[in-house]
């Protein structure tokens, strides 16, 4: 019997398992990848904005958070996926048939990208549909290609692909950005940008590599060459597990309280999949530490 269990090995999770072991609860952390990281390991673009750790690829932080786990020797079981959990039991089964019990347990389980719901996208990833553009710049440097979303970050990424690529064809599905304007007002500036609002991508086309798309928009149906196809659509939670559990929004993101409570008590959330507004590394840390906290002053009592 752990006094937590916590479930996701991002920033978030790694945070509360150290919060928690540092406050003296018997602390197991989980995760079903074979590496600590989470979406850490997926960020390759500069992260100048985590106090104290600048790096150039944000993958590059998970070994560093691996490592202060290590120093502590926090108790870690990766490649150890979470297929089931009981909130009011506080348990967790594992793929492996463990069934884990703890006294409380804290959700870190992240989010995942959003993806393109369009014929051809799935087959084609890897072979031209890609959903980063840091990662796989210089592959697309010199080509034509496109862009899907309307975000942040498909604005700020637009203007990363306009710098190295012959043409760029941001693909919107709405008449205006959510985006900020002023990557809105750069991109418009940009001789090699092409605007295709209120268009959707009905497939994605090509045979062993990605050829181009076909668009319906104002103009009807038409496609449309391109040697890559980036998808930047947001992300969702991964909050299957708390699913028929604890309460959810309509956008499945679990619902807390300001201490990270959930609406089952004993059992938390913290990080992307409880916070769609505010997602950031360090806001994921610093909801890993009120876990924590709140937990142990509740076992103390």
């Amino acid at each position: 019997m752990w006094d937590t269990i916590v479930i996701g090995a991002g920033p978030g999770g790694v945070s509360a398992a150290i919060w928690a072991y540092r406050l003296g609860l018997t602390t197991l952390l989980v995760d079903a990848r074979d590496r600590i990281g989470g979406q850490l390991l997926e960020l390759h673009g500069k992260v100048v904005d985590y106090p104290g750790l600048p790096v150039e690829k944000g993958h590059e932080l998970a070994p560093r958070f691996a490592r202060h786990l290590e120093s502590l020797s926090v108790t870690v079981r990766l490649a150890t996926p979470v297929v089931e959990i009981s909130a009011t039991g506080r348990s967790v089964a594992t793929r492996d048939g463990d069934l884990l019990e703890a006294r409380s347990l804290i959700l870190a389980t992240g989010a995942r990208r959003r993806r393109l719901e369009a014929p051809g996208a799935e087959r084609l990833r890897g072979k031209g549909v890609s959903d980063s553009p840091t990662r796989d710049l210089e592959l697309a440097r010199g080509k034509v290609v496109g862009i899907v979303g309307g975000g942040d970050a498909a604005l700020e990424n637009a203007l990363l692909l306009a710098d190295a690529c012959t043409a760029v064809h941001l693909i919107h599905r709405r008449g205006t950005f959510r985006g900020r304007t002023g990557f809105r007002e750069r991109l418009e500036r940009r001789d090699n940008v092409t605007f295709h609002m209120e268009t959707v991508v009905e497939a994605v086309l090509g045979d062993r590599w990605t050829s181009g798309v076909r668009l319906r928009g104002p103009r009807g149906v038409e496609d449309l060459s391109l040697d890559m196809l980036f998808v930047k659509i947001g992300v969702v939670p991964c909050s299957e597990l708390a699913r028929g559990q604890v309460q959810l929004d309509r956008k499945g993101y679990v619902i807390v309280g300001a201490d990270q409570q959930t609406s089952v008590p004993g059992v938390f959330a913290i990080g992307d999949v409880c916070n769609p507004v505010y997602s950031s590394i360090a806001h994921a840390v610093g909801q890993g530490m009120v876990a924590a906290k709140t937990i142990e002053m509740i076992l103390s009592k």
